[in-house]
């Protein structure tokens, strides 16, 4: 597993053709589309160091926030992030 990387270089792994605007975005597809399990986006959530986890959690803020503040959406997320579960 790779641990403690910062924004860019998660960034750069998991966006090889810079697809998408943000990290975010990115964990937002995976939820929508379900190619990634909860236990999957756990993991890549804990290879991140500190501060790229608060950059993730401020860019899916955001993106819930886009219109009207998906409540539940966001916190789904905190639930996987810290539990591995929807």
């Amino acid at each position: 597993m790779r641990r403690n990387k910062t924004y860019e270089q998660q960034k750069k792994y998991y966006d090889e053709y810079n697809d998408y605007e943000s990290l975010g975005a990115i964990f937002m597809y995976w939820l929508e589309c379900g190619n990634e399990t909860a236990k999957q986006m756990q993991e890549t959530y804990r290879e991140c160091n500190r501060e790229c986890k608060e950059f993730i959690l401020e860019d899916l803020y955001h993106l819930c926030n886009k219109e009207t503040f998906d409540k539940e959406t966001f916190y789904k997320f905190v639930r996987i992030f810290n539990f591995g579960k929807k």
